[in-house]
Order: structure tokens, then C-alpha cells, then sequence
């Protein structure tokens, strides 16, 4: 069954034309990828489809299919015949995102989005805190709240940081909390901008694999934009490849990744020869510990010595929690 609709949608910010006659489906349980260069458009049609104010479309339609209790007002995928909240008969029907209000409420409800680097945490609460209150909003309560968050704490392998500060956990640690907490809301869509073009190769698996449960054996439709082929082809069944904010083409991923990828071939890097200077900064067994009631002391970074020197680019590789940004702000004087 059709899920989502979107017709000959343009938008505008200001004389900016951003998005340029998209139109496409997507059915329930599909998983479809937008691929494209930096600035094609890819986070401001996953923000449209999220129904973010300021991102309604200048031009077209944005329609959910969906399934609907006049009862109690829940929405779901449009296959659901019973109300999983009042066991009573649910209607199918179609809503115009930004144009019917009396179901656009409930409908943003039940589509999660993950954004690209943005980590909307409560910072001062645990991992567990953060997951049980995005449960306590879909309307789970006592123990079966806790059992179900254990469950998305092993999804996102996280079940040994259930009871840290979510402002301590790592840039990979908090986007793998925010991918609790949005399948937590129970969508029946999910839109991940970006969701691991920041993270190391070992943490990003682990965020592809929960996005692939989510579709494989929940049933969950994703839309997922990424300049990485490799995330595309891996992640999802049919693609969009987006320039300049027009559709190019849509296809299977695989097709549409090796048309994106050959279109790079032609591309020559430019190499330039720089002489690298003296010593500009220098590093002497630098650390930074933290004390935690619950954790004890945290090496954040533990007897670093290193020298940088002018003129040179200087690389800080490691997986998530080794310590990069916390050297990173010690050495910009943040910390």
C-alpha cells in the first residue's frame, strides 16, 4: 500500500528556488534514498516531509496515507484495520500534510526524524531518562516502559551507558540515543538526514544495522539522504538522485549509485606542494579527567604529547569516546 505522495512539490526560501518539481511514492514498509552533492536540497525536502514549520512547499502536495481512529484520533500505517489503542475499526484516509490540521498533530507524531548532527538530548539526564520519556510520550507507562527500553538500549548497543550523563556520552554515542528515542515514538516513517556521516566505520554499522531492523522487521518505512553512495546502495531498496534541487533520476539504488559514481570519474585532484613550517603548537602529557558519582573518574584524554606545525594538516582519527573532541576543544582553549 501507498504510504506517501508527494506531487510536483517546489520550494522557495526568499528568489532561492531549492526544490524544483519533486514528485514521488513511497510505499509502506520501503525504504527509498536520496542521494546528492552537498547543497542539492536533500535536508530540505526530509525537513518537508517531516512537516517542520517554514518547510511547507511553496508549489504541490505532501499526502500520507494513513489509517485513522475516529474514536481516539491515533493514526498508523494505512494496513492497520484495528486501533492499537482502543481495539476499535480504523478508517483509511489521506492527509495533506501542511493543509489539514485537524490530522497533522497526530500524524507528525508517528514520523521520526533523525537529524544531521544534532543531538536533541536532555544533556543532564541519563541515556535511560532520555528513552524513557520519549516512551512516556507514546503513551507507555511502569514496567513495560522500562522493558522496552532496554530492548531499544541492545538495538543501539548502548546497554552499558544506561546510567551516564547523556552530555557525556560521545558525538556517536548521542546519535545512537537519538535513534532510541525516535524509534521509541513508534513511527511508522523515518527520515534520517545524514545519520552517519560523522561517525567512525564501527559506529556507523551499528547505526546501519538498527535502521535495516527497523525496516526488515518492523515494518518501518525509511527515507534516508546521504552524499555517500555506499550508504545508499547498503541502507535502501529504490533511490532519487537529486542536483541542484531537481529529481535527475529514481531508480533502484544500485542503478542510481553507479550513475552518481560514474558521473565522479571525470573529477581530477588537484595536488599542491606546501612547505611545511616549525613547530606551532605543541602538546606536553596533556590530560582531562572528569569525576562522575556514578562512573568514577573518566579519562577523557589520558598523558597525550603530540606537535603540530605550521602549515600542516593535522589529522585526530579514532572510533567514538576516544577523546577527539575533547583534544580538539582543549586545543581551540574551550577546555
Amino acid at each position: 500500500m501507498i504510504l506517501l505522495e508527494v506531487k510536483n512539490v517546489s520550494k522557495k526560501f526568499g528568489d532561492n528556488l531549492v526544490l524544483k518539481n519533486i514528485s514521488f511514492e513511497l510505499e509502506e514498509g520501503e525504504s527509498l534514498g536520496i542521494l546528492g552533492k552537498s547543497g542539492a536540497g536533500k535536508s530540505v525536502l526530509l525537513h518537508m516531509l517531516r512537516g517542520m514549520e517554514g518547510y511547507e512547499p511553496t508549489e504541490g502536495e505532501i499526502i500520507y496515507h494513513v489509517s485513522y481512529c475516529e474514536k481516539c484520533g491515533y493514526i498508523d500505517r494505512p494496513s492497520i484495520k484495528i486501533c492499537k489503542k482502543c481495539n476499535s475499526e480504523m478508517t483509511n484516509i489521506d492527509v495533506n500534510l501542511y493543509e489539514d490540521k485537524k490530522y497533522s498533530y497526530q500524524l507528525k507524531k508517528k514520523i521520526a526524524i533523525m537529524f544531521q548532527r544534532t543531538f536533541a538530548l536532555y544533556g543532564d539526564r541519563t541515556v535511560l531518562e532520555n528513552i524513557l520519556d520519549a516512551l512516556y510520550q507514546a503513551g507507555y507507562e511502569g514496567n513495560e516502559a522500562y522493558k522496552r527500553a532496554l530492548e531499544l538500549l541492545k538495538l543501539v548497543r548502548l546497554e552499558h551507558r544506561i546510567t551516564h550523563i547523556a552530555r557525556d556520552l560521545s558525538g556517536g554515542e548521542k546519535q545512537r540515543v537519538v535513534l532510541a528515542r525516535q524509534v521509541a515514538k513508534e513511527p511508522f516513517i523515518f527520515l534520517a538526514d545524514e545519520p552517519t556521516g560523522t561517525l567512525d566505520p564501527k559506529t556507523a554499522k551499528l547505526v546501519h544495522n538498527a535502521l535495516k531492523d527497523l525496516v526488515i522487521n518492523k515494518g518501518i518505512s525509511l527515507i534516508l539522504t546521504s552524499h555517500w553512495p555506499e550508504v545508499i546502495a547498503e541502507l535502501t531498496q529504490k533511490a532519487i538522485w537529486l542536483e541542484k534541487g531537481e529529481i535527475k533520476e529514481i531508480g533502484k539504488s544500485e542503478d542510481i549509485v553507479e550513475k552518481f559514481l560514474e558521473q565522479l570519474k571525470g573529477i581530477e585532484k588537484v595536488k599542491k606542494e606546501i612547505e611545511i613550517k616549525e613547530d606551532i603548537i605543541r602538546l606536553e602529557n596533556i590530560s582531562k579527567h572528569y569525576c562522575s558519582i556514578d562512573r568514577g573518574v573518566i579519562k577523557a584524554v589520558d598523558n597525550v604529547t603530540l606537535n603540530i606545525r605550521e602549515m600542516e594538516i593535522f589529522g585526530l582519527v579514532g572510533p567514538s569516546g576516544a577523546g577527539k573532541t575533547t583534544l580538539a576543544k582543549i586545543l581551540a582553549g574551550v577546555l
